[in-house]
């Protein structure tokens, strides 16, 4: 039987490189493999947080749901846990 999950993880774009002509970005994982990602590949899958990775705002979070379609619940559950992460449980 199949199953859906969702994951979340935070890289570190190191530069911005081309390789064979295409754009994309050097990236760190947090466990210290470096890697490319094609620049419209990277910028899909993933919403730029600036230089505090402990910080998510409101307004990422509609960055992050103008790119996304139907998943928009997925989403809700997200800032339900962050808030609640961030301000305790009310």
């Amino acid at each position: 039987m199949s199953q859906y999950y969702v994951g979340v993880k935070i890289i570190e774009v190191l530069c911005e490189e081309e390789r064979d002509g295409k754009p994309g970005y050097s990236v760190r994982y947090e466990d210290g493999y470096v890697s490319w990602s094609p620049k419209d590949t990277l910028e899909k899958a993933y919403l730029k947080m600036g230089k505090d990775r402990n910080k998510v705002t409101d307004e990422m979070l509609d960055k992050l749901q103008s790119k996304m379609d139907s998943r928009t619940t997925i989403l809700g559950f997200l800032r339900y846990v962050l808030r609640w992460g961030n301000q305790g449980l009310k």
